[in-house]
């Protein structure tokens, strides 16, 4: 149990009948190939943080008579289906139908008796596409006390690693295109070697090929 704080409890004594507090992200993406299952992908993904990530699976309590700022508990009936779900559009799946689709979806106040994300593949767009919609409460993001962070190039000067060692992050992932010494390293870091990645760039560049069979099963 967690109580929120003023900050965050903010973002939930804002909303009205017509304000939301939720923030929201779309994104459109081709398919790697016919079988790609963009739904199985992204429900496997979000599943496997709901463990590591803490406001996943946490959801609001609010104090009796509002004396006090609400809490944060564990959900016991946490359902991973409620909030990783599966919509089709009806043909043709033009830009329009998504909009609609998706304005109906961001219209709609999150239901605080669950934990406050929701996150929906939407299929069905014209030339095999998929969207992923993402609907967030500013409340859980802005209080998250378990994150990722992904840096490209760790440049780990000065304070850096004890500041990473001391921070909320659940995991830090980096790449090894800069070299880290055994001083640098630390039980949340993650490295990660690009080489596999670029040889295969580089052999789909010369055959003529698409890069985005580099990203065959991945969401």
């Amino acid at each position: 149990m967690k109580q929120l704080s003023g900050l965050d409890a903010s973002f939930l004594y804002m909303e009205t009948p017509t304000t939301y507090g939720h923030v929201s992200g779309l994104g459109i993406y081709t398919r790697p190939n016919p079988a790609f299952d963009p739904y199985r992908i992204v429900r496997e993904r979000f599943g496997s943080m709901v463990g590591h990530v803490e406001p996943f699976r946490r959801r609001v309590v609010e104090v009796p008579f509002g004396l006090d700022h609400p809490y944060w508990v564990d959900d016991p009936h946490f359902d991973l289906d409620y909030h990783v779900r599966q919509i089709g559009l009806a043909p043709p799946g033009n830009d329009e139908q998504l909009a609609d689709q998706v304005a109906r979806i961001i219209g709609r106040q999150m239901d605080r008796t669950h934990p406050l994300w929701e996150v929906y593949v939407i299929e069905g767009l014209a030339d095999g596409r998929w969207a992923l919609l993402t609907k967030f409460h500013h409340a859980t993001v802005d209080g998250a006390a378990g994150v990722i962070i992904a840096a490209t190039h760790p440049i780990m000067s000065g304070p850096a690693v004890d500041r990473l060692k001391n921070s909320p992050a659940v995991e830090v992932v980096v790449t090894n295109t800069l070299p880290l010494s055994d001083e640098q390293r630390f039980d949340k870091l993650t490295c990660l070697s690009i080489a596999p990645l670029l040889s295969q760039a580089i052999r789909e560049v010369f055959e003529d090929g698409s890069v985005t069979k580099m990203f065959d099963g991945q969401a």
